[in-house]
């Protein structure tokens, strides 16, 4: 059963946003909802959050500058286990390894989130890496990588990878 149109909303009457786009649905305790998505006046994708409030959702709230870089785009967002990291994929930022890389942000004591930042080169490379998802204890964090084409005539592939979540060392990150 699709969500209501306060999720599956769309730019302009008669487009296919979100459908035809890999649009991302994730939660950590089923009441604060992570997406992705382009609102009317986007530039281009960013990340929100949603409130489940009984069957319903509140409507998207852009989260803030630490998490979306203006010139880029966010998505696949995922929350840790614990809720302390929201991680995701972004496009085009300055301090990119290369293609689409995977970044970090670490929940502050206010419940805010604090600057993200490229979450280092055991997960990034000069190819397209994308968040898939965590353990449930936290132990393991997976993601995916694209083969780098051959040829033009080669479609690109993605392979999946995992890596223990302790040799990212998160806390020295922030």
């Amino acid at each position: 059963v699709p969500l209501s149109p306060i999720i599956n909303n769309v730019q302009v009457e008669g487009e296919e946003w979100p459908v035809n786009n890999e649009n991302h649905f994730n939660t950590n305790d089923g009441n604060i909802f992570y997406l992705c998505t382009m609102l009317p006046g986007d530039a281009g994708i960013d990340l929100y959050k949603t409130t489940k409030n009984g069957a319903e959702f509140t409507k998207p709230e852009k989260l803030g500058v630490a998490i979306n870089d203006e010139k880029a785009w966010e998505y696949a967002p995922k929350i840790t286990p614990n809720g302390q990291y929201l991680i995701f994929q972004a496009y085009g930022r300055a301090d990119s390894v290369g293609g689409d890389d995977v970044y970090i942000s670490k929940k502050g004591a206010n419940g805010t989130w604090l600057p993200s930042k490229n979450i280092g080169a055991l997960v990034n490379s000069k190819a397209n890496e994308c968040p898939t998802g965590m353990t449930s204890d936290g132990k393991y964090f997976f993601f995916t990588r694209q083969r780098i084409a051959v040829s033009e005539d080669e479609n690109p592939v993605s392979d999946i990878y995992f890596i223990e979540t302790a040799a990212l060392e998160l806390e020295k990150l922030f």
